[in-house]
């Protein structure tokens, strides 16, 4: 199984699509610093042009990963050889499963890299708060992307239709917070603050915990993650152990 991951990540690593979506990224992180570099320059400024930025990049390359990480053996037909050469239908899921974690991490740990080198070079001067903020929204973000792609995984192999399952991980990046921010209108319902305790919300919640020095809505958000990724691994192998695939 360690192979198997390896030669995927190498592969995915290789793609000119991801390599140019990941590239258009940091070209907007830089291109942000850069605009908030020519206004009233700090640190406050600095994290929210960055801040600001991500929420677009979550889009583009939360779905780009989706796509590199699985697409590839569902249109090539390649998954179907690597269960006849006696791969089993579970570790194939799993390391697409441990793939997508790693990419993602991957992906964003760039971005924080990014960060890092323009606040320094650029001398945004972050106070440790604004520091915080900008480092655990890169970590919460990327947890987030892992959630929804890890939903869209049981679609796909419960369909086998690459189409849906990216319409699915779409609808999710794009559309999770406006649908958890229904309870804050139900009546009564929204004293109970439940879009809290949902993975969107428990992810945004993280974020500006961690900013106030609590932890505890971090590690709850990242047991949310574990549960989320264990059931989704089991459902995808219970559902695609039954499918019948065309050699």
């Amino acid at each position: 199984m360690i192979s198997l991951i390896r030669a995927d990540i190498k592969r995915i690593l290789r793609k000119p699509s991801y390599r140019l979506i990941l590239i258009i990224c940091m070209v907007l992180i830089m291109i942000g610093a850069l605009d908030a570099r020519l206004g009233l320059w700090n640190g406050l400024t600095f994290v929210s042009s960055i801040s600001f930025l991500l929420t677009f990049i979550d889009t583009i390359l939360g779905i780009t990963i989706f796509l590199a990480v699985y697409a590839d053996e569902f249109s090539s037909n390649s998954m179907q050889c690597l269960i006849g050469r006696g791969i089993s239908r579970f570790k194939l899921i799993a390391s697409k499963l441990c793939n997508c974690i790693i990419i993602t991490f991957m992906s964003y740990g760039l971005m924080a890299l990014l960060v890092t080198i323009l606040a320094l070079s650029m001398r945004a001067d972050m106070n440790s708060m604004e520091a915080s903020f900008i480092y655990a929204s890169i970590f919460m973000r990327a947890l987030k992307m892992l959630g929804f792609a890890t939903v869209a995984m049981i679609v796909l192999f419960a369909f086998r239709n690459i189409a849906l399952a990216t319409f699915v991980d779409v609808l999710l990046v794009t559309a999770a917070d406006m649908i958890n921010n229904i309870f804050d209108i139900i009546p009564v319902i929204k004293f109970m603050h439940l879009e809290n305790y949902f993975y969107s919300g428990a992810i945004n919640c993280a974020e500006v915990d961690f900013l106030f020095g609590d932890g505890k809505q971090i590690l709850f958000a990242i047991l949310l993650f574990l549960i989320l990724g264990a059931v989704s691994l089991l459902l995808s192998y219970m559902i695609f152990r039954k499918k019948e695939l065309e050699f």
